[in-house]
């Protein structure tokens, strides 16, 4: 059986908006669910042999600040709306070390890929999908960055005051 399903991407505060009396779910918690990921663009018919793309994993080569590592097939990457803190720069490095030891980790994107210097931007994510960019702010080892505009820039700026709150 092939059943045909409407993709709405939008605000979810505006779902009221929608007269569509069909809906029967609302996906309201991305990246969990990146329809950008699955090429999805307007509409979609999915099936019971639907399978989600292959996720990659890595290992961490080398740290070289709470902000850039070196994946193990030599990829440089910046974690994606962080930037260091001298004053615990030793702490987070070490904190980095002991969460990213021996773990298989992944990536993922956000619309910006790149920075004006070229640098790769990544959300860092271990196997279990803990979220290591939020992790680095919430435990204050790092500041979060609020020249840029990224998907989870408010989530940074909540996590760091509650740091300090």
């Amino acid at each position: 059986m092939f059943t045909k399903h409407k993709i709405i991407i939008g605000d979810s505060r505006k779902m009221n908006e929608i007269s569509d009396q069909s809906i029967h779910l609302i996906i309201t918690s991305p990246p969990y669910w990146q329809l950008k990921d699955y090429g999805v663009e307007n509409q979609i018919g999915f099936n019971d042999s639907y399978e989600s793309p292959r996720q990659d994993f890595f290992s961490v080569k080398s740290i070289i600040s709470p902000e850039e590592l070196i994946l193990n097939n030599n990829l440089r990457v910046k974690l994606l709306g962080i930037k260091s803190k001298k004053e615990v720069l030793d702490k987070a490095i070490n904190f980095l070390s002991t969460k990213l030891k021996n773990q298989r980790v992944f990536i993922k994107y956000d619309s910006v890929k790149y920075d004006s210097n070229g640098n790769l931007l990544v959300y860092l994510y271990l196997k279990n999908k803990t979220f290591i960019n939020a992790h680095l702010v919430k435990n204050g080892l790092v500041e979060v960055d609020t020249e840029k505009e990224y998907l989870y820039k408010n989530k940074f700026i909540k996590l760091s005051q509650q740091n300090y709150g």
